[in-house]
């Protein structure tokens, strides 16, 4: 008796989810896709619009997380040019120019990140570090 009982709750459970019948994407796949597919759309923004800001972050973000370094990098390079204060674009650059081994690249991001950005690039650390955020004073 609870056999049956357990095979009816088993099968009304694969029935209310419909898990037997669709394969299931393990966590990796969904992310890749993900990923492709927001990398699809932020380019097709660039095609409309070669100076927007989120897209060009965006879609070098995603590059340099996949270490494709030399495409993140003319991205951010670009958007630069548009925001040459931002600091999370030139950290960005700082960390391409690391991973393509360009010195004189990432020295010079270095220093546009303490010209502009010292209190933000202190900030980063400590964050990074574990420390607890500091509070400035503007």
């Amino acid at each position: 008796m609870k056999l049956r009982v357990v095979l009816t709750l088993a099968v009304a459970c694969l029935v209310a989810t419909n898990s037997y019948s669709q394969p299931q994407l393990g966590p990796a796949k969904n992310e890749q896709a993900g990923r492709e597919a927001a990398k699809r759309q932020l380019s097709q923004v660039l095609e409309r619009d070669p100076t927007n800001k989120e897209a060009l972050f965006g879609l070098g973000r995603l590059m340099a997380d996949e270490g494709d370094f030399a495409s993140a990098r003319s991205l951010f390079a670009r958007y630069v040019v548009i925001s040459p204060t931002a600091p999370a674009a030139w950290a960005y650059l700082m960390r391409c120019a690391v991973g393509e081994d360009d010195l004189k690249g990432a020295a010079h991001a270095q220093r546009q990140l303490r010209t502009w950005h010292l209190p933000t690039l202190v900030y980063t650390r400590k964050r990074l570090a574990g420390w607890p955020a500091p509070h400035f004073e503007r």
